[in-house]
């Protein structure tokens, strides 16, 4: 049933002859589209440390003081592997190899 009304809508929408085309790219969109409406959410308690925060000021100082240093205690978290550089990890150069510049077939022929 929901098939029958589902094919002439979509036919409708996409008929190039009644729809410009910034039309069609906009119902591509609004079909395809994984975007939400954009919603907010107020935040009127956060647990500081052992303090619970009600202003506004402060949850957001609060919150920001969290994002900003969430990049620096991973790296905090992560085993130290001392001070190694790529030569102890990469195998030696292979000393009887050779390498060519790209050419193209006029400079094979001049």
């Amino acid at each position: 049933m929901a098939d029958d009304a589902e094919a002439p809508y979509y036919r409708d929408q996409f008929d190039i002859r009644t729809n410009t085309m910034k039309q069609l790219w906009q119902n591509l969109n609004a079909i395809f589209s994984n975007k939400r409406g954009k919603t907010q959410t107020i935040i009127s308690c956060l647990k500081l440390g052992d303090k619970h925060v009600t202003n506004t000021n402060d949850v957001c100082n609060g919150l920001n003081s969290f994002y900003c240093t969430v990049g620096h205690k991973l790296v905090e978290s992560l085993p130290t592997v001392g001070q190694k550089d790529f030569t102890g990890y990469c195998p030696l150069p292979c000393s009887i190899s050779m390498f060519c510049n790209p050419v193209d077939t006029y400079e094979v022929y001049k």
